[in-house]
């Protein structure tokens, strides 16, 4: 007989070996498949503990999902979403109905933790599952500003930035990769987010990394500057650095130098020749930059219906350095 449950930390964890071996197979992205490895990927998001939803058969595992929680942060508000990276379940009990089940139970737990708003990626696997179920399909138009570092003397890299965008794997991030990374001992409210602290948004990106080695995510910490981007390639010619986050623990806004500063020491340490970021984020110079549309594709379902925000922002980034 089929069981549904919530995935409860310390008491579930004789399933966590069984879980790793399904996320080998789904996510070959991560260097270290190990039980070590999951559990910081599970517990140690400085947002929240990832919410796992598990069926079981008897006594043995037949399906999980994952949601992760990641922040949304916008001018008006700043609130958690989360993120199912991993829908896993054995052939024969798809068709069972299992994965339609756990969906409907990790909508239940998000809402009851708190989250307000799921989000999956667009893939043709999760489209039976979600269709029925209110979920929404939506493709988003994000504004790339793009700086070039050495001018636009050659048309081909020009056109080389209107490229899908690669992330390079080959960066290693030397951040300990099992390390807890905490807020300053300081619960970081929503109020305070609001206000431009950033502390936990650091602490997120540091997380990625360690669980993301492959991501292409960089992280820069020079006093009380912080900086997240990835690192990646459009086209052949285009060597982009994405910034995430760049912050001061200081200050809400930087000051320019100190945005020219650390966008040099990025050019020089990783041999990029184009910055990027969103529209919205005020990090590029109007020199020798340009304005590149792209559409990325998603599917949500808002558990707080009075959110209103436009998501495709926070779920670009997310996406970049998820997969």
């Amino acid at each position: 007989m089929l069981e549904y449950r919530v995935f409860e930390y310390g008491k579930d964890d004789r399933y966590v070996r069984e879980i790793v071996d399904a996320v080998f197979h789904i996510d070959s992205c991560h260097i270290k498949q190990s039980t070590e490895w999951f559990s910081c990927r599970i517990e140690k998001n400085p947002i929240g503990k990832a919410i796992i939803i598990y069926a079981k058969d008897k006594d043995r595992l037949v399906a999980f999902l994952v949601v992760d929680r990641f922040p949304i942060v916008n001018a008006d508000l700043s609130f958690d979403g989360g993120f199912i990276h991993y829908v896993y379940a054995l052939q024969n009990y798809k068709e069972l109905g299992v994965v339609q089940e756990m969906l409907s139970m990790a909508e239940s737990e998000a809402k009851g933790q708190g989250l307000r708003v799921v989000v999956t990626h667009d893939t043709p696997e999760i489209f039976p599952y979600v269709k029925n179920m209110g979920w929404e399909y939506v493709t988003a138009k994000v504004r790339y500003r793009m700086h070039s570092v050495d001018g636009w003397k050659s048309l081909f890299k020009l056109l080389d930035c209107t490229k899908p965008f690669v992330p390079n794997e080959e960066v290693r991030q030397s951040i300990d990769q099992f390390k807890v990374y905490e807020t300053g001992g300081k619960d970081v409210t929503t109020e305070d987010r609001s206000m431009g602290n950033r502390n936990l948004e650091m602490a997120y990106y540091k997380w990625v990394a360690s669980v993301r080695p492959n991501s292409g995510l960089a992280i820069i910490e020079d006093g009380d500057t912080f900086c997240a981007f990835v690192i990646g390639q459009r086209g052949k010619r285009a060597k982009v650095a994405h910034i995430v986050l760049m912050s001061s623990s200081n200050a809400f806004r930087m000051s320019k130098d100190s945005i020219s500063e650390m966008m040099n020491r990025i050019c020089k340490e990783f041999n990029v020749n184009v910055i990027s970021c969103m529209d919205n984020k005020q990090f590029i110079p109007n020199t020798n930059s340009f304005y590149h549309s792209q559409s990325i594709s998603f599917y949500y379902k808002r558990l707080d219906t009075s959110v209103k925000i436009e998501l495709g922002q926070a779920v670009s980034d997310n996406a970049l350095m998820f997969g």
